[in-house]
C-alpha cells in the first residue's frame, strides 16, 4: 500500500517529535542532576526546576511522537 504525501510528512514530523523529545529528556536530566554544583541556593533551585521541566516536556514530546508514529504505521 502506497503512503500518501500527507502520511510521509506526518511520519517526518512524528520522527522529529520523537528525537526532539529524547534529546530534551536527556538534557533535562543532565541539568537537573548537576544542579547545586558550585551555585548558590537560588541558582540551584532554578536549575533544578528548569531541568525537571525540560525532562517532563521532553517525555511528553517523545510519547506524542511515538504514539503518532504508531498510529500511522498501524493505519
Amino acid at each position: 500500500m502506497l503512503a500518501t504525501l500527507a502520511d510521509i510528512f506526518a511520519m517526518i514530523l512524528f520522527a522529529a517529535l520523537l528525537m526532539g523529545g529524547a534529546w530534551a529528556t536527556m538534557c533535562g536530566a543532565i541539568v537537573a542532576a548537576t544542579a547545586g554544583y558550585g551555585d548558590d541556593a537560588r541558582d540551584s533551585a532554578l536549575r533544578l526546576r528548569f531541568g525537571v521541566t525540560l525532562l517532563l516536556v521532553g517525555l511528553l514530546l517523545f510519547f506524542l511522537g511515538a504514539i503518532g508514529g504508531a498510529r500511522i504505521v498501524v493505519a
